[in-house]
């Protein structure tokens, strides 16, 4: 065999055994590969957890601004009462028993009493006067809007997250 070949064939070797080598060190050991996608999907559940608390905290504040608003609201239009049904006037204009006994039962979810020894007609004047009832009546609606409000922020959350879970980033 000649020196040429030799030393050709050394060459040729040492190029593999090189190239083996440099192949080894390039590719990624499969526990190194496997760490690796781990890393990655801890820190898109931890970017999507960050997301989903951004939404909260937003659409907590959100929620109790509004919620704020109307309890707000309420009391000012209660407040007013008086002023819009004065005491005089709400005197001279009692409301009927049967109304006040409607309107506790619907309070009370139940069905109105009827009749009985002790019972006022229904026509009969009762102790509340009509600023009573639109005091009660405006807390109610007051209440009413406050709970359809916080139930408007609870799906936009609902929503929200569910965008989020569905990689909808819009």
């Amino acid at each position: 065999m000649s020196d040429e070949l030799k030393v050709g064939g050394v060459c040729l070797l040492t190029g593999l055994v090189a190239g083996m080598m440099l192949t080894v060190m390039i590719t990624p050991h499969p526990r190194e590969q496997a760490l690796k996608i781990d890393l990655k999907a801890s820190e898109q559940a931890r970017a999507v957890e960050a997301e989903g608390a951004a939404i909260t905290a937003a659409s907590g504040q959100k929620a109790e601004a509004r919620a704020v608003h109307i309890r707000t609201v309420t009391r000012e239009i209660v407040r007013r009462v008086p002023q819009i049904l004065p005491p005089d006037v709400a005197a001279r204009y009692p409301l009927p028993a049967g109304f006040v006994r409607l309107h506790d039962a619907a309070a009370r979810g139940d069905l109105p009493a009827t009749g009985g020894p002790a019972a006022q007609p229904d026509d009969a004047p009762s102790a509340v006067t009509a600023a009573d009832a639109a005091a009660v009546i405006t807390g109610n609606y007051g209440s009413c809007s406050e709970t359809a409000a916080r139930l408007s922020a609870l799906q936009d959350w609902v929503r929200a997250q569910q965008a989020l879970m569905n990689g909808d980033t819009r």
